[in-house]
């Protein structure tokens, strides 16, 4: 045989040798890895924080309910609002066992139902019926029966609920009541010719129509009228009057300077 041939058959397989080897390694450390990062994760002890009442609380005004804490990776929590009439928060058992005695305690009232993960904050509403004394018992446990249960609880106060508002106070006007005139539902188009800007201005917006393109006289022309002792006054529109059209349709106003009619005696 060549002896570069030869050379070359023992090559091949020493080379996939170390190749096969290298994978070997490479697979047992990445689960050992993996199985390093589940057994941290499934040794994290579930933990809450003391939960928090929005200040103020009235009766039947809603309030904010906020628990946070650490959770493991397969973990429940159960937050409730225990009136202070139902024998406070449930203290025996797993964490579900001591969930499902306080749901079932006369007053009490479940809030939240999560399942977090990690580190965490949650927040629910509440509406106290009437004033007294309330607590909140929030429960974190985790579904495999040697996991690790952590439950808290704070009390609170409710006060009395606000009082009513006067009568008559911000009460809305019913459309077309007496006092309110009632909103027109097109465009009407009221005679203008001979009013003043302003006297037009208000009658359109009450015919349901908006002002559009007005024409006036420059300012040295309105100087010399003004000198003669003549007015501003409205002297051709568009459309005609008693014209209907759509809701706040646009009007076309033209004014020009007049001689002011003499009242007859």
């Amino acid at each position: 045989m060549h002896p570069t041939r030869a050379a070359h058959e023992r090559w091949i397989p020493t080379t996939f040798m170390q190749a096969r080897r290298r994978a070997a390694s490479a697979t047992a450390l990445s689960l050992a890895l993996g199985l390093t990062l589940l057994c941290a994760e499934a040794a994290r002890a579930n933990s809450l924080t003391f939960p928090v009442v929005s200040p103020g609380a009235q009766a039947t005004v809603p309030v904010t309910i906020t628990v946070s804490g650490d959770a493991d990776p397969v973990s429940s929590l159960r937050v409730y609002v225990q009136n202070g009439d139902g024998g406070g928060c449930a203290s025996q058992g797993t964490g579900l066992q001591r969930a499902q005695a306080q749901s079932v305690r006369p007053g009490s009232t479940e809030v939240i139902n999560r399942q977090p993960l990690g580190p965490f904050t949650l927040s629910g509403t509440y509406t106290p019926p009437v004033a007294g004394a309330y607590s909140v018992c929030a429960y974190l446990f985790g579904s495999a029966a040697g996991s690790s249960v952590s439950s808290t609880s704070s009390n609170f106060s409710v006060g009395p609920a606000p009082p009513p508002p006067p009568a008559g106070t911000n009460t809305p006007a019913a459309p077309g009541a007496t006092g309110t005139a009632p909103r027109p539902k097109r465009c009407v188009v009221p005679s203008l010719t001979g009013r003043t800007y302003l006297g037009a201005r208000k009658l359109i917006r009450r015919a349901g129509c908006s002002v559009g393109t007005v024409y006036r006289p420059g300012l040295r022309t309105a100087r010399a009228e003004q000198a003669r002792g003549r007015v501003l006054r409205v002297t051709l529109q568009y459309p005609k009057p008693r014209s209907i059209r759509k809701l706040n349709s646009r009007l076309m106003l033209r004014l020009s300077y007049v001689t002011p009619r003499r009242s007859s005696r």
